[in-house]
């Protein structure tokens, strides 16, 4: 069938041909070039840089490593005095905190809108669902008075000072909370669609609902 669709469609025998695969090959390779020559110069001082042509060094090599030791850890210059090194620490002690915590309290919370039935739980539910309407930008500069002074009604208090602006707990606490109402409506759709027979079957054992969440929806939420 195939032979006879390229019969029928010359364009398509031209473009599965050997010359197709060289023009991609050829493509292929120009596209790379660039991209090499930006590597091999990397690994080579300021005086071989501007002094030779990066392919020269593929016949005489001569690496060094002062380049990424220079954007790491700094090179005393006045743009790079620490290096990026820090702010690379900074960005995993953010994120990760910032991913774990939303995706524990949201795990939480979906098992308990989803299985725990109470007066207004749908109500709660959608309420949360709700609050992805809330632009982000909006809340940034309340919740930065909020970390700061607190928050007052005249002059009474009613919620203290957190003082965690400039901390990193300033920047988990709204990764947290901005992330919550998608993982909870994320995480509730996918945990309310367990088996209701696994369930029941539990509670009649007389596992109690923090044991059915630790030991049946954990491991089935995993992936």
């Amino acid at each position: 069938m195939a032979k006879k669709l390229a019969e029928h469609n010359p364009g398509r025998k031209i473009f599965s041909s050997k010359i197709a695969t060289t023009v991609v090959w050829f493509i292929t390779f120009i596209w790379t070039v660039p991209t090499v020559g930006l590597l091999v110069t990397s690994f080579k001082g300021e005086k071989a840089i501007l002094g030779e042509a990066w392919w020269t060094t593929l016949l005489h090599p001569s690496f060094t490593l002062a380049n990424y030791k220079g954007v790491f850890l700094g090179d005393g210059t006045e743009s790079l005095s620490a290096g990026v090194l820090p702010y690379f620490i900074n960005s995993i002690v953010i994120t990760l905190p910032a991913t774990i915590f939303p995706i524990v309290i949201a795990t939480m919370a979906a098992y308990a809108l989803a299985w725990i039935r109470f007066r207004g739980s749908d109500f709660l539910f959608f309420s949360i669902f709700a609050l992805q309407v809330v632009p982000l930008q909006m809340a940034l500069i309340p919740l930065l008075l909020l970390f700061t002074g607190g928050a007052h009604i005249g002059s009474i208090p009613i919620f203290p000072a957190l003082g965690i602006a400039g901390e990193f707990a300033g920047i988990w606490l709204p990764h947290t909370m901005f992330a919550l109402p998608l993982a909870i409506y994320l995480l509730h759709n996918f945990i309310s669609g367990l088996p209701r027979d696994l369930m029941e079957a539990a509670h009649v054992d007389g596992a109690n609902h923090f044991t059915v969440f630790r030991r049946i929806v954990l491991p089935l939420s995993i992936p």
